[in-house]
């Protein structure tokens, strides 16, 4: 796909795209999977339409998770929005962000987020941080080391 798109085409049993504004999972089953595909059809077993707020907190941890850094106000006018508006529809809590910084795994200031070398290995800790489901949900997320 184009590199501006930011969606991803999944092919393969139990693949899942992501959409600009969804997500969507192939049958999980090869079975399956071959004979909708072999009749023209799409694989896809179910799917999620994103919320507006979940496609910004989307880009919140993409932007984290990709380029190690999140500059607030740049990303907030991504989005049409305040800093303060985008912050407030994450998770996110400063004083956790300092305790990160404490520890040598970011740079941080109130207006920007810089994950140093050290930061990279628990970068996806550092990252669910921001997402206000993780810590309430009773789903199954995979966990790092």
């Amino acid at each position: 796909t184009r590199r501006t798109t930011g969606q991803v085409y999944a092919f393969g049993v139990s693949g899942i795209s992501q959409l600009s504004t969804s997500y969507a999972q192939n049958v999980k089953e090869v079975d399956a999977y071959v004979k909708a595909i072999g009749t023209g059809k799409f694989a896809i077993e179910r799917g999620y339409e994103l919320k507006p707020e979940e496609i910004v907190l989307r880009s919140v941890i993409s932007e984290l998770m990709c380029n190690k850094s999140i500059n607030w106000e740049k990303l907030a006018n991504q989005h049409g929005m305040q800093a303060k508006s985008l912050m407030s529809l994450t998770a996110y809590d400063p004083e956790r962000m300092q305790t990160f910084q404490n520890e040598g795994l970011i740079n941080f200031t109130p207006q920007q987020i810089d994950v140093t070398e050290a930061g990279e290995t628990f970068l996806r800790v550092i990252a669910s941080c921001f997402d206000p489901l993780f810590e309430h949900s009773t789903g199954k997320y995979s966990k790092p080391i």
